[in-house]
């Protein structure tokens, strides 16, 4: 690729220099290009670590339940608080709550039982349904 002068001279053409000018640059570029990657992975998990830390270490939580916003201070409810969220007077001896929710943690839904927990988040969504035990 390189022409040869009457000396014996080589002399690498214009387009020869540009190209291994680029390749050389490019083989420098690499190891910087992996170095930003990982530089904007850890400030994406550091961000998504602040953000779950501040939201477990929040004291209100908006939840609708049956329709109605109602502010929470515990990130943890119980069957018995949301039955409660729904019916204040809520007598567990008489009534049997049906709980469902959805919208939870990770887009979790399903059914909230008697002696269970849910973590809940705001927008979260319970419906709850009252019937005599008979």
């Amino acid at each position: 690729m390189a022409e040869t002068h009457t000396h014996g001279e080589r002399k690498e053409r214009p387009l020869e220099r540009a190209v291994e000018r680029l390749e050389r640059a490019e083989a420098a570029l690499g190891p910087i290009h992996a170095e930003e990657a990982r530089a904007e992975h850890e400030i994406e998990e550091a961000v998504e670590e602040i953000e779950r830390v501040e939201e477990a270490e929040r004291h209100q939580f908006t939840i609708i339940v049956n329709g109605r916003p109602k502010v929470v201070a515990h990130k943890k409810q119980s069957y018995r608080d949301i039955a409660r969220l729904a019916y204040p007077n809520a007598d567990f001896s008489k009534y049997l709550y049906t709980i469902t929710y959805f919208n939870g943690e990770g887009g979790r839904e399903g059914d909230l039982v008697e002696g269970e927990i849910v973590k809940v988040k705001d927008e979260m969504v319970f419906n709850v349904r009252r019937s005599d035990k008979s």
